[in-house]
């Protein structure tokens, strides 16, 4: 296909050759529940994300970030292995085998690009036993790029209500029952507290936040989405916060970047929710088009309707 501009997920503005980028990595659901009444019914974002350069032909370069190790480490824990073949056109040319040894995040890329990427849907999918049950289903893996500035706007300044139980952020107005607002700056003072103390009541709270998404539906990642399974059949919720301090999410929460990282996904994930927005791949590839005016176009008409709607809540508030 050539050169040509990406489409950041969030705002559908074309992403030029060099431009800093997060990028997200979805994993396709092979059953989904097709009601989409939340973000991720469809595809599930990973828990971490990563920092690159658009590099012109529909990938990144320059990748860097805290999360990238845990990130390979969690595709290639389930990654779909295939041998090399020829290509359609059945020419010389030949798709390279997809291997979990020596995986990178170049090759995962790569492996993207030729149509070949894709993990088994649990996390037990490679044993003798699933095999034989059937119980191998796999799921595409692809990833989205928003541009940088866009997603350190929506992670840095976008704020959520939870319940005044949750003892974070600050209160929405005086009386004691009203919800909370919570900014990043408020997640990330629980650190300490939770590194010090893991029964502290903020350590629940991260766990609760982090691990399990307050919400809405968690951000996949296989170490961890098996801790929230086990949960399910434990019927003691103190006992299983405490061992998640000790096992994998211990590890991870240990290194205060990752930790953020981890936050500024709670809080995008929350911002997908509240704007009634669901992850999917944004169309646009292969395309060499830079206009903009029909997400102007957009811009302006929500900037209108939502001066409206707020007009007709504060008549319904006079009434």
């Amino acid at each position: 296909m050539g050169c040509w501009n990406d489409t950041c997920f969030v705002t559908n503005l074309p992403v030029f050759h060099g431009d800093k980028v997060e990028v997200l990595f979805l994993r396709h659901s092979p059953v989904g529940d097709h009601n989409y009444c939340y973000p991720d019914d469809e595809w599930t974002p990973y828990k971490f994300t990563f920092t690159g350069e658009y590099n012109d032909y529909g990938s990144v370069e320059n990748c860097k970030g805290e999360a990238l190790p845990l990130l390979v480490e969690a595709i290639q824990e389930n990654l779909v292995e295939i041998p090399a073949m020829m290509t359609e056109f059945g020419n010389s040319e030949i798709y390279a085998s997809v291997v979990a040894e020596g995986l990178t995040i170049d090759k995962i890329l790569d492996y993207e690009s030729a149509g070949r990427l894709s993990v088994y849907e649990y996390e037990n999918s490679r044993s003798r036993l699933a095999q034989k049950l059937g119980d191998n289903k796999t799921c595409v893996l692809k990833h989205v790029v928003i541009h940088k500035n866009v997603y350190d706007i929506i992670v840095g300044e976008f704020e959520f209500e939870v319940p005044a139980s949750m003892k974070i952020g600050r209160s929405t107005y005086d009386e004691d029952w009203a919800p909370n607002r919570v900014f990043l700056n408020d997640i990330m003072k629980l650190y300490k507290p939770f590194v010090e103390d893991r029964d502290s009541k903020e350590a629940e709270l991260v766990r609760d936040l982090i691990v399990q998404r307050y919400g809405t539906g968690a951000p996949y990642f296989p170490q961890l989405n098996r801790i929230v399974e086990a949960a399910n059949t434990n019927p003691d919720r103190m006992e299983y916060l405490r061992s998640i301090s000790e096992g994998y999410f211990s590890e991870i929460i240990r290194d205060k970047k990752l930790f953020k990282n981890a936050a500024k996904m709670v809080i995008f994930n929350i911002f997908m929710m509240r704007g009634r927005r669901s992850y999917s791949i944004p169309s646009g590839a292969g395309s060499q088009d830079d206009s903009t005016n029909a997400q102007s176009m957009v811009a302006d008409m929500i900037k209108y309707q939502i001066e409206k709607r707020e007009e007709q809540v504060r008549s319904w508030d006079e009434e």
